[in-house]
């Protein structure tokens, strides 16, 4: 077992601090059996073992570190006392802190005048006791157990000096064995700490009771800031429960007033709607003696949500509708709230809806006008169900003029509310429509006509044989040598059948002479070797195959 520390004379020696082997004259400061210093190896650190090879059992190395440290200071008659830094603060009412100048003290080397060793102070034992001139120095030192609270208390209660040195980080440590790192430990400030500072404390505390009057001053006004607002929160929520007592009654004196409105909007539903929708249909508005109604037949009777509202079923007022629009000129744009007050004029809205519509309207103004830029979409005194049930005639109207436009009939502005006619009159935009279903109608069967030839050429290119290909590349060359012996070998070559004829005048715009087709020709010059090599360039081009798929059948 390897140890650093020997007894000799009832003193703590380092391994490091006396001679090598058993000149050592130091004995185990547990069993106090010999030890053999080693203490001039190249390869292992300097260290104690026990002379006759057994091992020591309860050797208590941070015990032995504490009395070695305390003899260091014994010896060397001085100490290095660490920095003192507080910055006092305070806490107001409102919880912000309030700091003070901070105390600040630097650390300093002291040359100590006497020290003693487990000195008796009170009923406690002070690990080192210091003089310095007139002055005393409270010394502890921790290497594995912190120090007493109270024995702490006890010296700050007193205003004694003292610091605590603390070696725990040389526990299980290989410095244990260099006096040297034990020795910077013990020197070095930043493992020192001030247990209790008479003269900085004093001046903190002087600075504390600077705060102290400081804090009584600030408190006061902050007080006041406080009181002030809990009385302005007070009116405050006096003012909100006033508001809404006067809300709640101008509630219920506004539903008095709708009462009777409102006691009939809770019976509307599906099949009241259907059931007033049948009523309808049975009355014939006086607007139909200047509407007719077989003029805008298909254009009328577009189902629209919510125009259950109007007095007139949807095919009189939609009727009434397209009769106001075609009252404007093509150019002229037409506000969709014009025709809205016009419909409800001469359709008219029921009596109990059109005053419910009035009352949420105000509603809203007065929201507005009493400052609210909450977005209101109906009336405050009224609950979401019932605001959900009042319609407005402008979501009809609007619907249906949003359909006149995907109907063609109507444009639309950049303003949303805006539209346009199309046409003068609904003659001329019946006319127009049955022009525009025939070129549509025209347009798709060409479309099915294309669609029917590309499924033709699928089918003969799958039918088209090997034998096919031959017997149309021996029609070609026969063409080909027709124009090279009896025409010097100039010809135009046709880009639909692919076969060559001699070349003739005005031949850009004419038909083919073999297929008949006008797709145009190429110029070309058969020559002595173009006939030699002909079954083999026709072999490998694919000509005769887009020739039999273009015209299947040489006729001509």
């Amino acid at each position: 077992m390897r140890v650093p520390f020997g007894l000799k004379n009832n003193k703590i020696y380092h391994v490091q601090d006396v001679p090598n082997g058993l000149n050592c004259g130091c004995v185990c400061p547990n069993c106090h059996n010999p030890l053999v210093a080693k203490n001039q190896g190249q390869y292992k650190c300097a260290h104690f073992s026990h002379h006759s090879g057994t091992e020591c059992s309860d050797y208590q190395v941070m015990s032995y570190l504490h009395r070695y440290a305390q003899q260091l200071i014994e010896s060397t008659k001085y100490i290095v006392l660490p920095e003192f830094s507080f910055t006092p603060e305070v806490i107001l009412l409102d919880n912000s802190m309030l700091k003070g100048k901070t105390i600040f003290k630097p650390t300093r080397k002291v040359n100590l005048d006497l020290v003693q060793n487990e000195y008796v102070w009170q009923r406690y034992r002070i690990d080192s006791f210091a003089t310095l001139k007139s002055r005393e120095l409270f010394i502890e030192i921790t290497v594995t157990h912190e120090n007493d609270e109270e024995k702490v208390e006890a010296i700050q209660a007193a205003d004694k000096p003292a610091i605590e040195i603390i070696l725990s980080d040389l526990h299980n440590n290989i410095q244990l064995f260099s006096d040297e790192e034990i020795k910077k430990a013990v020197f070095n400030p930043n493992n020192v700490k001030w247990i209790h500072h008479p003269r900085a404390m004093n001046e903190v505390n002087a600075e504390l009771n600077k705060l102290k009057e400081e804090q009584i001053k600030k408190n006061k006004l902050i007080k006041a800031q406080l009181d002030a607002d809990e009385r302005k929160k007070l009116i405050e929520t006096k003012r909100k429960e006033l508001r809404l007592e006067n809300r709640d009654k101008a509630k219920l004196r506004y539903r008095e007033e709708l009462k009777e409105e409102l006691d009939w909007l809770s019976n509307v539903n599906a099949s009241w709607i259907k059931a007033y929708e049948l009523q309808k249909r049975e009355l014939k508005p006086y607007f139909l003696n200047w509407v007719n109604l077989d003029e805008c037949r298909e254009l009328i009777g577009f189902p629209v949500k919510g125009d259950w509202i109007f007095e007139s079923c949807c095919e009189h007022w939609q009727a009434l509708l397209i009769t106001r629009l075609f009252q404007f000129d093509v150019n002229e744009g037409i506000n969709a709230n014009t025709l809205k007050k016009f419909i409800e004029k001469h359709a008219q809205l029921n009596p109990n809806m059109r005053r419910l519509n009035i009352a949420q309207y105000k509603a809203k103004e007065k929201a507005v006008k009493n400052g609210s830029t909450k977005n209101w979409k109906g009336a405050w005194y009224l609950d979401w169900e019932e605001n959900k049930k009042i319609e407005s005639p402008y979501s009809p109207i609007i619907k249906y003029l949003e359909f006149l436009e995907m109907s063609d009939l109507l444009d639309r502005a950049n303003d949303k509310n805006v539209f346009f006619l199309k046409d003068n009159s609904l003659k001329q935009y019946f006319l127009r429509m049955k022009i525009k279903q025939q070129a549509y109608e025209e347009l798709k069967e060409q479309e099915r006509k294309r669609e029917q030839d590309r499924m033709d050429l699928i089918i003969r290119r799958n039918q088209i044989t090997k034998d096919q290909q031959k017997q149309r590349a021996a029609e070609m060359i026969k063409a080909d040598e027709f124009v090279f012996y009896h025409h010097e070998g100039k010809g135009i070559r046709c880009q639909n059948c692919f076969f060559i004829t001699p070349e003739f005048e005005n031949h850009k715009n004419a038909e083919c002479p073999t297929c008949g087709k006008c797709a145009g020709f190429v110029g070309e010059i058969i020559t002595q070797n173009f006939i030699d090599k002909a079954v083999h360039i026709y072999r490998c081009d694919n000509s005769p195959r887009k020739s039999l798929l273009n015209f299947p059948k040489k006729s001509r």
